[in-house]
């Protein structure tokens, strides 16, 4: 059973300019993503970039990890995007420079 408000957790569609900047970024292996990113990958001007990375937190295709650095939600997520990376790649895109021991 899916929770009450399942269809407001459920991803929305994408525009052609956020699927080609997804696919584009994915391409280049590149799972925690800034609006500068956005903005390299499309040449659209800052602005443009960051109100789509806004845009495609807020249809669930990003999560926001920091101001300005989001985690893209891979298609694996599913349809309601529940979706972990793993801790330490979100930490060295945090933290620099960076070690993880055990």
């Amino acid at each position: 059973m899916g929770s009450t408000n399942e269809e407001e957790s459920q991803r929305k569609s994408l525009s052609t300019c956020e699927s080609q900047a997804l696919s584009r970024l994915a391409t280049e292996n590149q799972q925690i993503i800034t609006s500068s990113d956005i903005a390299d990958a499309l040449d659209i001007p800052r602005k443009s970039a960051k109100d789509m990375a806004y845009a495609l937190k807020e249809k669930g295709w990003l999560e926001r990890i920091a101001h300005g650095k989001y985690l893209i939600l891979s298609l694996a997520a599913g349809e309601n995007a529940v979706y972990t990376e793993y801790d330490f790649v979100i930490a060295s895109a945090l933290v620099e420079p960076m070690y993880v021991g055990y």
